[in-house]
């Protein structure tokens, strides 16, 4: 029987340890895994998938390049568009996308960024192509902004942010416009039709903040959780804030039970509404949407996990998989966290 919170339980292990990589769901039911580095830094270029049915991970076709920070977004067309990342080293990252084909199970070549970047967002627009922003060249914070159109393979400028550069959140919202939040919270909404955007209110009192996670509600509202100062390990938050897309205001939520950082991959909207909180911790929780209070999880990964990935099944379940602890040890281990039922 599952606790009114559900719970967390190892699941198995990927083919490779890895962090820094992505995961994304298939219309066929099982998860695409592709690319990260391992504990001796090695980037990887490999890709496997998780059948959800017999809970087990093997290889599929592998990446034209090696890949960590970059981004994955499920196309409408059912293939998986893979864009930058770096490719082994601080100051070489890649603008060449590729295609993951479900059917075949390979990889293919389409299209050339603008400029090279890593951690950017890539977003799947509501005409079905794919906004890109943001992200790191070389080691400056970009603001611009490109579009790729899968009827092409090609990308074309979109335009730059205003008040954001570098990494940031990207979530699609109902009327088509693109909700983008970057460090010390400063956001805008990017119209993919004008491809200009408009600044959000700051959040006031709140200190820089980075590698945060960003989780967009069931009621137009959207969810910040932990990050970090600039003292990177040494100035983790536990504190979380709520986004009011239609008062257009910042408001204080109760604190995490712990802080997270580098969890930005690793938090999920449930069929119910909460929201699963699972990297940055060696326990997961529970965001509740309709008391605002987090709940922790049963269950334990048994380490700090940084840079892991959360992906939500069909089955009221959630696959998180690898990331590294706090010495830079990768793991290669997965667990799933299983939902309470939906009346």
């Amino acid at each position: 029987m599952v606790s009114p919170q559900g719970a967390i339980t190892l699941t198995g292990s990927m083919q490779e340890e890895r962090a820094v990589h992505t995961s994304t769901f298939l219309p066929n039911g099982k998860v695409l895994v592709t690319g990260g580095f391992d504990s001796q830094e090695d980037f990887k270029n490999s890709a496997e998938l998780f059948d959800p049915v017999i809970n087990k991970f093997s290889y599929t076709g592998n990446m034209h390049g090696k890949r960590a920070g970059h981004s994955a977004v499920l196309l409408n067309n059912g293939m998986v568009l893979i864009v930058g990342g770096t490719v082994g080293n601080v100051d070489q990252y890649s603008k060449v996308a590729e295609l993951y084909d479900p059917e075949t199970g390979e990889f293919t070549l389409s299209g050339t960024m603008q400029v090279p970047r890593m951690s950017c967002s890539a977003t799947l627009l509501s005409d079905g192509r794919v906004l890109v922003a943001g992200g790191l060249i070389g080691n400056d914070p970009t603001t611009s902004v490109e579009i790729y159109d899968p009827e092409t393979g090609t990308f074309k400028p979109g335009g730059n942010m205003k008040t954001i550069n570098g990494t940031n959140n990207a979530l699609l919202l109902k009327s088509g416009k693109v909700l983008l939040i970057g460090s010390n919270l400063a956001g805008e909404l990017y119209d993919p039709k004008t491809e200009t955007s408009v600044p959000l209110p700051t959040v006031s009192n709140q200190p820089v903040k980075h590698k945060y996670a960003a989780t967009l509600l069931s009621n137009n509202r959207l969810l910040i959780t932990g990050g970090s100062d600039n003292r990177d390990w040494n100035g983790k938050f536990a504190t979380a804030v709520i986004y009011d897309l239609e008062k257009n205001k910042w408001t204080p939520a109760e604190n995490m039970h712990v802080p997270r950082f580098k969890h930005m991959n690793a938090t999920v909207l449930l069929e119910n509404g909460n929201v699963l909180v699972a990297g940055g911790a060696e326990f997961a929780e529970l965001y509740d949407a309709t008391t605002g209070h987090f709940i922790e999880i049963p269950g334990s990964f048994h380490k700090i996990l940084q840079y892991t990935t959360a992906t939500r099944l069909h089955d009221n379940r959630v696959l998180i998989t690898g990331g590294y602890e706090t010495n830079i040890i990768c793991t290669k281990e997965a667990w799933v966290y299983q939902s309470p039922v939906v009346n």
